[in-house]
């Protein structure tokens, strides 16, 4: 299995809004025919301790394949990344990962 966080630092604009109404479900309907799962979302509130949180949101796509999360970069990469701007301002992180348990 191939997970891909995709990590937005804490910037002077996320707007959760557009990512939850528009953003995220553009990129659900685009993965699914790559078998990309639903997407999760978590809304960062503060780090260990109490500090504040490094990142505002980060989002956790999942594949059963590396091929799935091919297909989806090929075909959609461009747009999908083109859309960014509209909700932050913030360059995110984006890890892959192979997943061992």
């Amino acid at each position: 299995m191939t997970r891909v966080s995709v990590l937005y630092p804490t910037s002077s604009r996320f707007d959760f809004e557009y990512y939850l109404a528009n953003h995220t479900p553009m990129v659900e309907r685009l993965g699914a025919p790559h078998g990309m799962r639903p997407i999760t979302i978590d809304r960062c509130t503060s780090a260990l301790g109490g500090g504040p949180s490094p990142y505002a949101c980060i989002a956790t796509l999942w594949f059963d394949t590396d091929d799935g999360l091919g297909g989806l970069l090929s075909e959609h990469g461009a747009s999908i990344l083109a859309d960014i701007p509209n909700y932050t301002d913030a360059q995110p992180m984006i890890v892959v990962s192979a997943v061992e348990r």
